[in-house]
């Protein structure tokens, strides 16, 4: 099977060494024409196309060079699709004819080998192979993978919810997640199938939870349990309620990440699982600025001889956090001990945004600084922006008169 993604790179002689790279790069032939040359899969390729090199195409040609090339380094790039009568579409209609059929169960265990940190999130890896294991190859695992169809998906679906009693949100991500993971790669990838079975599986609206801030009284109250019976852990339980970050980000945090003088700390990667990766979105990359109290705290914590890879929050046995298991341990017990109604550890970003929100704070610099939308912060946390009308206004026109008698600057 031909797939993968490599960049050629010449070197003496004329096809070249090959290396570890890939690419898609846009060129010019000796007509004037725009052209694609490929270099992947140990292989390279020009392929031409019907546009004049103006600025307006090559606009249009660069952009598809872009995805071309994202494709080709998500490990999903399909010659035939991009370029059907291409130079080397041949080589693809061949290998596409010789494909063995294969059993769910048998692409299964070639395909999760691929799925693995740092290609994946552990967190991924984890409930692909639990998914499987569990709930699709159990009933799908000696079907074809060109004989799933919409139907097979609608009858495993009717059985995971009715007979195993799972929950409309769990088996959506079993099958919606996991399973469609598979098959498209089974088809863009290694081109076992042709069409997607889950063009025609529609689900019910999410019905999706709504961010569960503390009050103000009892985040402090917490705050005090910590400082009071666990000391240790105050510092990183103050951060979390006073940045805004993600529990997955402040574990991942390093000495490098922080500046001190700036009173500034770099979101590059999340923790989840004792495995690092990118942070949650391209949005989660950013820089965000901490309130003095929480440059203080930090400050005190540094130690007098440290690394910059070496991690900001530590545990009782030097290792870094983990967050899951942190507050299993931890983090319900100042809630059951003041009588506070249980959230979870996610509680503390939703009630550094609220409160920022309720105090007026701008909305654009909130999205900025906790890594998300506008959109997004209006829809969930509405109503937690100050209601205060008009107010302001009216203080910027207090004492001054519009009448044509008065002097509307004095």
């Amino acid at each position: 099977m031909l797939r993968g993604n490599c960049r050629v790179h010449r070197s003496g002689d004329r096809w070249g060494k090959y290396t570890v790279a890939m690419g898609c790069k846009v060129k010019v032939n000796s007509a004037g024409y725009l052209a694609f040359r490929l270099f992947w899969n140990r292989m390279r390729s020009w392929e031409g196309t019907h546009f004049k090199d103006t600025p307006e195409n090559r606009r249009l040609i660069q952009a598809r060079s872009i995805l071309i090339e994202a494709e080709m380094k998500a490990g999903v790039f399909n010659y035939l699709k991009w370029f059907p009568h291409g130079n080397r579409a041949h080589l693809f209609e061949s290998a596409q004819a010789e494909a063995k059929p294969m059993t769910i169960d048998e692409y299964f265990d070639q395909w999760i080998k691929k799925k693995v940190p740092p290609l994946v999130r552990k967190s991924a890896e984890r409930d692909y192979r639990q998914h499987f294991s569990r709930y699709i190859l159990p009933v799908l695992g000696d079907h074809l993978v060109s004989s799933i169809n919409t139907q097979l998906l609608e009858d495993l679906r009717h059985d995971l919810i009715d007979h195993s009693c799972l929950s409309v949100k769990f088996t959506r991500n079993i099958l919606d997640g996991s399973l469609r993971a598979m098959l498209r790669d089974s088809r863009l990838v290694d081109h076992l199938i042709k069409d997607d079975p889950f063009i025609g599986l529609t689900w019910p609206d999410k019905i999706e939870r709504e961010p569960d801030p503390f009050t103000g009284a009892e985040r402090d109250e917490i705050l005090d349990h910590f400082k009071a019976k666990v000391a240790f852990y105050f510092p990183f339980i103050y951060v979390l309620f006073w940045t805004g970050m993600r529990p997955s980000e402040v574990t991942a945090l390093r000495w490098g990440d922080v500046d001190l003088l700036k009173g500034t700390a770099s979101i590059t990667k999340s923790r989840h699982l004792q495995s690092e990766s990118a942070p949650k979105t391209k949005g989660s990359r950013r820089v965000v600025h901490m309130l003095p109290t929480v440059v203080d705290i930090i400050r005190e914590l540094k130690p007098l001889r440290v690394t910059e890879t070496a991690y900001v929050f530590l545990n009782k046995e030097g290792r870094p956090i983990s967050s899951g298991n942190w507050a299993k341990d931890y983090w319900y017990a100042p809630m059951r001990a003041h009588g506070i109604r249980e959230r979870t550890f996610y509680s503390t970003r939703h009630t550094y945004i609220s409160t920022a929100l309720s105090e007026g704070v701008n909305i654009k610099w909130i999205s900025e600084q906790c890594g998300t939308s506008v959109t997004m912060i209006e829809k969930h946390y509405g109503k937690y922006i100050g209601t205060e009308g008009d107010a302001p206004l009216r203080d910027l026109l207090a004492g001054k008169s519009a009448k044509k008698s008065e002097n509307f600057s004095s």
